[in-house]
């Protein structure tokens, strides 16, 4: 809880986000601080200032309440159909990360039907729903992986297919 009012130190760096010389007076964004020493700092670069949607602040809020693993899994996976790309996207990289995935029949289908969307349209959050797939072991998910895997339009995303695959288990693959 930083208080009313604080300092915020952004790098001026090669690679940092440098999102904060943008603000004006009455703008509304959500940071992700972290505190090093007595100064604060986005967490994240451009990635911790964010414009705040209604979306995205009720997320937020939500996800940050949820103390329970499973209540935040499940969560997590109906934000993958979040009409702010910023959640749906945040979503499927937090589920990726999660050091246990409890889902059942339900929450995967839905990562399932967010993996084909991703792969379908190329999106970057394919990566991490990926690596969620390959983790649950079931034959849903790598069928739609192989089903990418063979149809090989993008080689990147075949080689990225391949990589994941790789890691799974080979029986169930």
């Amino acid at each position: 809880d930083p208080g009313d009012s604080f300092q915020l130190l952004e790098p001026a760096g090669p690679c940092c986000g440098r999102s904060l010389f943008a603000l004006q007076v009455g703008d509304r964004r959500l940071l992700f601080l972290r505190r090093t020493g007595a100064v604060l700092h986005p967490f994240g670069g451009d990635r911790g200032v964010i414009a705040v949607t209604p979306e995205l602040l009720q997320f937020v809020q939500t996800l940050l309440g949820t103390t329970d693993a499973a209540a935040r899994t499940s969560l997590l996976v109906h934000a993958l159909g979040a009409t702010d790309t910023r959640v749906a996207a945040d979503a499927a990289h937090a589920l990726a990360h999660l050091p246990a995935l409890a889902l059942g029949t339900t929450d995967r289908q839905r990562v399932f039907d967010a993996l084909q969307a991703a792969l379908a349209s190329g999106s970057p959050t394919g990566s991490s729903l990926l690596e969620v797939a390959v983790r649950t072991q079931d034959p849903r998910g790598l069928g739609v992986m192989l089903d990418h895997y063979f149809a090989g339009q993008l080689p990147q995303q075949t080689a990225m297919l391949r990589r994941t695959l790789a890691r799974g288990d080979a029986a169930s693959v």
